[in-house]
């Protein structure tokens, strides 16, 4: 669609927008601030709104309507209140789907859920004491450029192994005694940062001699018994994201007596890769967990 600045021009002065409005609209939108429709502005709005990066689509038309308003101040509202948002905000504006001051602008579902708990498993002369998590998110349908956002995963804790004896029978934690000093297992953690108890490490898969970290739009989709890491119907594009993570130690050889123990915590954030990574949304879990090789 052509600009026609005269129409253009008509359109936003009858729109009624004060002179500081017409200011905190050319600040947000990096035009030089006049406080007037001139033909730079004009020019200004309708690249605006031709933007791949906008969070809705919009008609490049240069009028400065409701539509247009209402994606300009759902996306100020992702950062800090500022008095150019209130300023804008006070006329009317319809705001994009899901951008409604009790909903995220570009989140629509972010979940965590635990299909497999942590336990202790037998793996022939060896063990397993592992569990899994699934995270799901679905961004807002309305998004022009969902490419922006992207998904992260951090991890820091610690993982315990103390050896041990029984004193009696059945076995159990009642009659269990250490027989030496706990050993750090965090070198279990196939991480590629590294399981520390204090720092967050990036998280993501090691497998098959390489490494990724998850929710890299640039990585192709990855699946595997246990793990998956790719954005649907596709990476670029995708408006949902599944992470599936499989956590926890192994061994080959399992020595009775031994008492495992982890305490996990975890971070996953949305990011705004075109917005240094400004953080959109976030949340947190944690994993604690312990249990004794009989």
């Amino acid at each position: 669609m052509s600009l026609n600045i005269n129409s253009a021009r008509s359109f936003n002065n009858g729109r009624g927008y004060s002179v500081n409005a017409i200011r905190a609209m050319q600040r947000q939108m990096g035009i030089s601030v006049t406080g007037s429709f001139d033909d730079g502005t004009l020019r200004g709005v309708f690249n605006w709104q031709g933007s791949s990066d906008r969070m809705a689509s919009l008609v490049p038309d240069g009028k400065f309507g409701q539509n247009s308003l209402g994606c300009l101040v759902a996306e100020m509202r992702r950062g800090s209140p500022t008095t150019d948002l209130s300023e804008l905000a006070a006329y009317p504006h319809n705001l994009p789907t899901g951008s409604g001051p009790s909903e995220s602008a570009v989140v629509s579902s972010f979940t965590v859920t635990d299909p497999v708990l942590v336990a202790l498993r037998g793996d022939g002369a060896g063990w397993q004491f592992r569990g899994r998590f699934r995270v799901y998110i679905r961004f807002n349908n309305g998004l022009a450029n969902v490419n922006r956002y992207q998904y992260r995963q951090y991890i820091r804790g610690t993982a315990i192994i103390t050896p041990g004896r029984f004193t009696g029978n059945p076995p159990s934690l009642g009659n269990w005694s250490a027989t030496g000093a706990p050993q750090d297992a965090s070198a279990e953690f196939r991480v590629p940062g590294g399981l520390r108890p204090s720092d967050w490490s990036e998280d993501g898969i090691v497998a098959f001699g390489a490494t990724r970290k998850y929710g890299y739009r640039s990585s192709n989709a990855f699946i595997a018994p246990g793990e998956e890491d790719r954005y649907l119907p596709d990476q670029q594009n995708g408006k949902e994201y599944i992470c599936i993570d499989t956590f926890g130690m192994m061994g080959s050889r399992r020595v009775s007596g031994s008492r495992l123990r982890m305490n996990l915590h975890y971070k996953g954030v949305i990011v705004d890769v075109l917005n240094n990574n400004r953080v959109v949304k976030q949340k947190a879990w944690t994993y604690v967990a312990e249990d004794i090789m009989t």
